[in-house]
């Protein structure tokens, strides 16, 4: 018997959903070789949710996505905004999920999958760097675009980006519009490598609570 899995979303932003739901699930799609008998990876449930505190804002979240969409494992996005994500686990995810565990008792998603990028979404849009080539439509190295750092090193890998897209289509001004960096967030989260996501400290530690979350529900035994 097939066994299906709902997980949700909330993010900082729509670029950032646009991006993340691809990853999410093919991540999870990977993990679920895995598991215990079949298991279907349903399509990421975008959790939309007023602003407030980050606990009451993940707690809240919690509520809907469980009551409402019947989600079974909650991601949850926000950026780190630093180098190290210490602050923002120590600040913002511990206590949010604190208060999940705590006040929600049986009516809220109780299983919660942080992800926090360094430092942020686009760093990850940077790891392929192949694929990236291929989206912007340039084949010029990457030191004449300007990528000489690994991805989290970057201390603003957003202004980085753009700035690859610039000198890209420098060589090219006057034959073809220049791409907005709006539209690359879904086909690089739709065909980005996870192999190459996974050089990427970040990554590997949602890839790790996301296989976490399986164990505690069962769907991942570990011998």
């Amino acid at each position: 018997m097939t066994r299906q899995l709902i997980i949700g979303l909330i993010g900082e932003g729509k670029t950032d959903y646009r991006f993340l739901n691809s990853i999410i699930r093919r991540t999870y799609e990977e993990l679920a070789f895995d598991c215990v008998g079949d298991v279907e990876i349903l399509s990421v449930q975008n959790i939309k949710i007023d602003s407030d505190t980050f606990p009451e804002y993940v707690f809240n979240a919690a509520k809907k996505a469980y009551q409402e969409l019947g989600v079974m494992i909650l991601c949850v996005h926000t950026d780190a905004d630093a180098k190290s994500d210490n602050d923002i686990f120590d600040q913002k995810i511990n206590p949010a999920i604190d208060k999940v565990l705590n006040e929600g008792g049986e009516e809220v998603c109780r299983i919660i999958v942080p992800i926090v990028p360094i430092t942020m979404t686009e760093s990850w849009m940077l790891a392929d760097e192949d694929l990236l080539k291929d989206e912007i439509g340039t084949n010029q190295s990457l030191a004449v675009l300007g990528i000489t750092n690994k991805p989290e090193h970057i201390s603003n890998p957003k202004e980085k980006l753009k700035e690859v897209i610039r000198a890209a289509f420098a060589k090219h001004k006057g034959r073809r519009k220049q791409l907005n960096i709006a539209e690359l967030y879904l086909p690089i989260g739709q065909k980005a490598k996870l192999e190459k996501l996974r050089a990427l400290t970040s990554f590997k530690k949602f890839e790790e609570s996301a296989r976490e979350a399986l164990i505690k529900m069962n769907y991942l035994i570990i011998d």
